[in-house]
């Protein structure tokens, strides 16, 4: 765990504590896929489709609408670019759930990119 204590620096972000690691590998990653690609995922396609507008194309109106909101959840906490960052990633895990039909594995794959993100920064 030393990168914990490693962080800070010119472009990096400061060191956090081993909590606020486990929050960002654990807790955030299974409570932002129950929301997102759960719950908003779920309202989401079910609003289009009362609309008429669902469909089941490669990169679904669901999956889009969804990530965006993903994204623009991120903004009072990041800079705008970091923001933005994780519309792809978004993309990917609803592209996952709606292969999978489970939000598990979106989870997982959250987890491991949160965890990439703390070794990478070196926080």
């Amino acid at each position: 765990m030393a990168l914990l204590n490693e962080g800070g620096g010119p472009g990096r972000p400061p060191p956090i504590s081993l909590q606020a690691a486990i929050l960002m590998i654990v807790a955030a990653p299974v409570l932002e896929e129950l929301a997102f690609r759960g719950a908003v995922t779920d309202l989401v396609h079910a609003l289009l489709k009362r609309l008429a507008m669902a469909d089941t194309s490669t990169l679904t109106r669901t999956n889009v609408i969804t990530s965006l909101a993903f994204a623009a959840c991120h903004l009072p906490y990041q800079p705008i670019g970091m923001a933005a960052a994780v519309l792809l990633p978004s993309l990917l895990l609803g592209k996952v759930r709606e292969v999978t039909g489970s939000v598990v594995p979106c989870m997982v794959i959250h987890a491991w990119f949160n965890a990439c993100y703390l070794m990478v920064m070196g926080v």
